[in-house]
């Protein structure tokens, strides 16, 4: 019984972690790619739901004024490929759809995120 309640409360702290809007990115027609840009606020993250096909190769690069802004990528499976990164390239594992995450190491960050995906 502990173990569900442990597990239940681990769930309920990352859900309350993760707060911060969720975006559906889409391509223009005809491209590969796109320039995101936001602020993340200190604590929350800010999600960014990109779909992609098993094989594809993502590209991913982060700019901060402060140079506090970082990613995680989630792959459709919810695990982890990418931690803290300011830059990644990799080929995606499975169809569906990736998580991109923003968040900040220190204080508010504003940012800009360029993503490709071919």
């Amino acid at each position: 019984m502990w173990k569900n309640v442990i597990l239940a409360f681990a769930f309920l702290t990352a859900s309350v972690q993760a707060k911060g809007p969720v975006e559906t990115v889409h391509f223009a027609r005809g491209t590969t790619g796109t320039v995101l840009q936001g602020a993340v606020l200190r604590g929350e993250i800010n999600t960014y739901i990109l779909g992609a096909a098993r094989g594809q190769t993502i590209t991913v690069s982060i700019s901060s004024v402060e140079n506090n802004a970082y990613f995680d990528l989630v792959n459709p499976s919810g695990n982890l490929m990418q931690q803290e990164a300011q830059s990644a390239n990799m080929r995606l594992p499975a169809n569906g759809n990736y998580r991109l995450l923003i968040g900040s190491s220190r204080g508010n960050a504003t940012y800009k995120v360029k993503v490709t995906i071919k």
